[in-house]
C-alpha cells in the first residue's frame, strides 16, 4: 500500500518551491502502485509563459514522454490542490487510476467542485480526499496571494 502521506508531503514540497518561484504553490507527482514517485513536476505557467504548465499537465506529459504513451492507467497522482477542469479532463484522459488531493478548491477546482469533470467522463479515477493536508497547503495558497496583494 503506498504511503499517501509521504507522497502528498512531496507535493505540498512541491508547492513551497513553486511559491518560491513566483508561481502560484502547486505541486503534483505520480506515482505507481508500490508508491514510488516517478514523475513530478510544480506549476509553471509563468516561467514557461503557458497555462499548459499547471503542475498535473506538467507532470502528465512528462510520464507520457517517459513511458511512451498517453495512456498512464497503471498510475495514480497526487496533487496538492484540488485539479481545475482543464487538469481534471486531462487526469481523465491519461486514464490515470486515483487522483489524491490534499486541499479542495471551491473557486476553482473541477473535480470536487464546479465542473466535477470525473461525473462526466468516460474514465472516472477513483478520487481520496486527504482533508488533513488542507491547512498545510491552504496557508502555501494564503501566504503567496499575500505577499502578491503587498506588492
Amino acid at each position: 500500500m503506498p504511503d499517501l502521506d509521504k507522497i502528498i508531503q512531496r507535493t505540498l514540497q512541491l508547492a513551497e518551491s513553486a511559491g518560491e518561484n513566483d508561481e502560484v504553490p502547486v505541486g503534483a507527482v505520480i506515482y505507481d502502485d508500490e508508491g514510488n514517485i516517478v514523475a513530478e513536476s510544480e506549476n509553471k505557467t509563468r516561467r514557461e509563459h503557458s497555462v499548459s504548465f499547471h503542475a498535473e499537465l506538467a507532470v502528465i506529459a512528462q510520464m507520457g514522454s517517459k513511458k511512451g504513451s498517453e495512456n498512464l492507467s497503471e498510475y495514480h497522482l497526487a496533487t496538492s490542490l484540488e485539479p481545475c477542469a482543464m487538469c481534471a479532463q486531462a487526469i481523465a484522459w491519461a486514464k490515470l487510476k486515483t487522483v489524491v488531493i490534499a486541499c479542495d478548491d471551491e473557486k476553482s477546482g473541477g473535480v470536487l467542485h464546479n465542473a466535477k469533470v470525473f461525473e462526466h467522463s468516460h474514465h472516472k479515477p477513483e478520487v481520496i480526499y486527504l482533508d488533513s493536508y488542507k491547512e498545510q497547503s491552504a496557508n502555501l495558497l494564503k501566504q503567496f496571494f499575500k505577499k502578491k496583494r503587498k506588492k
